[in-house]
C-alpha cells in the first residue's frame, strides 16, 4: 500500500487558522481563511510555477454552483 506523503499545509484548518490570527487580532471571515488555505495549497503544489492561468482556474471553483 503506498502511503501518501502529509505536507504541513494540510494539518491548517479553517478553524485552527482562524483562531490563531484572531489571536493575533486580525479579522478575516471564514470563507476568506478557506480560500487563503487554498491559495497556499496551490502555491506549494505549483512553486514558481504557479501561474495566472491556475488561479483564475482556482477562483473559477470558488463561485457557487462549481
Amino acid at each position: 500500500m503506498t502511503e501518501l506523503k502529509q505536507n504541513p499545509i494540510d494539518n491548517v484548518t479553517v478553524k485552527n487558522l482562524g483562531s490563531a490570527l484572531r489571536m493575533c487580532h486580525i479579522q478575516l471571515t471564514e470563507d476568506v481563511i478557506d480560500k487563503i488555505i487554498d491559495l497556499v495549497e496551490l502555491i506549494e503544489t505549483k512553486g514558481d510555477d504557479t501561474s495566472i492561468s491556475d488561479i483564475f482556474e482556482l477562483q473559477d471553483s470558488w463561485k457557487p454552483n462549481k
